[in-house]
């Protein structure tokens, strides 16, 4: 099989070929399956998918020689910890170098930037057991930390280090830290923040002692299984730690396999592949699990690795059906039905709002949906509302609500382009989430933005009047109204009232929010509702 075959099958597993140079290529991996993350963990794969090692990998883990307690005391703070250990290791720079890269597009992903999970991997050579996890004062403990030049207490860290600035939000109101020691006091690690020096990985490392800890059992769980199987694919072998916590006493890594029957009625329907269970099967022995159809071709068995943290339903399985059969060879469909689409009954009115801020000079942004409390209310001026709609599980801080307005945004695009020359305008049409009485609906609107040295009150009041015209709104109909809004300064805002019901708000911008952007010139925001009930503004 040449490199270009390999490399366009590889594409079916699950990734995307970005860049092909001669000897090397860049690969995106759908964040769906984090134990492709690794060079190791893809290559497990192929092995399957190429049929050369087709079914369910098994990993053996040895009997515990270690023992991790865990005190009550870290338990408020961070309460989770999976750890094992991994010996027999023969590591170089390049095996090293790719293995905190896995950890740390780990920490990304599944960890959430290391508060939902954080990884740590120490050389344990010179470590006794039993190990402790522990809260620790953070003012009295003191150790010399990864990358260091000095000891330092771990407020120091959070303050000095460069790892401690970039994660200390995750501390943030804790009383005490996380610290794991070994039995003489030695430091491995200060988790989610940084390792101590004892415990630092060289290229003569042979034993690993592997720690994850965090917030969600499930994530932590999965993420140590994803490594210790990373690793023993490049030729350790697996020992379990016996962890002693305050619910017991547990052995872990626990490498056993899912077991799960499915209907094969329904992996047809869901796949729309015409094809038996003994078919089924033989697919799933390509995505690397274990499965036979039942005596009676009704049902089929499947059993999956630990590592797999993507399988959680049966149409997962059938997901994995339809990749081992081929996307290559599902046959293209034309549609049984004739339609004829027409333009949504707010489309004409966007192309209107489009095209009167283009011809006024406005360049269109557009931004994302998700926000932040910090962005939408803080740097707005305004209070967080309880009704707001907020992200269960952020992947990052600036992504922790649905917006409820559009100028924040463009007050931010405003901010990161204080380097370009002035004048400058900005706007948006899209959706928010407007919230009242604990009831939410998607609302379209637009909104506009204009920096410069003599931007005023007038200027944004025609903007507002000219806009409203545009969209077929007679000058009669139109009332200006005088408005007190945290946002604006006072005396400097005004809101335009339709047929009795507010349709914009717009004014000169208060400069504790310029500062709050880092907008250094004058600047004056419009935001128009471009749906009153449900039903578009029309004039």
């Amino acid at each position: 099989m040449t490199v270009g075959r390999i490399l366009e099958r590889l594409e079916m597993i699950g990734a995307v070929v970005e860049r092909r140079g001669e000897d090397s290529f860049d690969l995106e991996v759908f964040p769906d399956r984090p134990d492709l993350f690794s060079v190791e963990g893809l290559a497990r794969a192929m092995r399957a998918f190429y049929g050369l090692e087709p079914g369910l990998k098994r990993y053996p883990v040895e009997p515990p020689r270690i023992e991790l307690r865990v005190d009550p005391s870290v338990l408020p703070v961070r309460p989770v910890i999976c750890c094992g250990v991994v010996r027999g290791l023969h590591l170089d720079d390049a095996g090293i170098r790719s293995l905190m890269d896995f950890q740390e597009k780990l920490h990304l992903t599944v960890g959430r930037r290391r508060r939902k999970v954080s990884i740590g991997i120490h050389d344990m050579r010179d470590l006794v057991s039993p190990y402790t996890y522990k809260g620790a004062d953070p003012g009295a403990t003191r150790f010399m930390p990864l990358q260091g030049d000095r000891v330092m207490d771990m407020r120091e860290m959070l303050a000095e280090h460069p790892k401690g600035v970039e994660y200390a939000w995750i501390l943030e109101g804790a009383e005490r830290f996380p610290l794991i020691v070994d039995a003489k006091g030695q430091v491995l690690s200060f988790p989610p923040i940084i390792n101590g020096t004892v415990t630092a990985v060289r290229d003569d490392t042979e034993d690993l002692f592997l720690d994850v800890t965090g917030l969600d059992r499930f994530a932590c769980m999965g993420s140590l299984r994803i490594l210790a199987t990373m690793l023993a694919e490049r030729g350790g072998r697996l020992e379990a730690v016996t962890v002693v916590s305050p619910g017991g006493r547990e052995v872990m890594p626990d490498l056993s396999s899912t077991r799960r029957r499915v209907r094969a009625d329904q992996v047809a329907s869901w796949t729309g592949i015409a094809m038996g269970a003994a078919d089924m099967a033989k697919a799933l022995r390509l995505m690397g699990m274990d499965a036979a159809p039942t005596p009676d071709g009704q049902h089929l068995d499947v059993e999956w690795g630990a590592w797999r943290m993507d399988v959680m339903h049966d149409v997962d399985i059938a997901e994995d059906v339809a990749i081992g059969y081929g996307y290559d060879r599902v046959a293209g469909v034309l549609p049984q039905r004739v339609t004829f689409g027409t333009d949504a009954p707010t489309d004409a009115l966007q192309g209107r709002v489009h095209a009167s801020l283009r011809g006024r000079g406005y360049t269109e942004v557009m931004s994302l949906i998700l926000s932040s409390e910090a962005e939408q209310y803080g740097r707005m001026r305004l209070p967080v509302p309880d009704a707001r709609v907020r992200v269960l599980n952020p992947v990052s801080d600036a992504l922790t609500t649905l917006r409820s307005h559009l100028l924040p945004s463009l007050l931010a695009h405003l901010g990161r382009n204080t380097h370009h020359d002035y004048p400058q305008g900005l706007y948006e049409v899209g959706e928010v989430v407007a919230s009242a009485e604990g009831r939410h609906r998607n609302a379209l609107r637009a909104a506009a933005v204009h920096a410069h040295a003599k931007a005023g009150f007038t200027m944004a009041k025609s903007l507002a009047e000219g806009v409203a015209r545009d969209l077929g709104i007679p000058a009669k109909d139109m009332r200006i109204e005088a408005l007190e809004h945290p946002s604006f300064i006072a005396g400097r805002c005004a809101r335009m009232a339709v047929g009795g019901r507010q349709v914009a708000v717009f004014g000169e911008v208060h400069p504790e929010v310029l500062e709050a952007f880092g907008i250094a010139q004058p600047t004056v925001a419009i935001e128009l509702e471009l749906e009153l009930e449900g039903e578009p503004l029309r004039g």
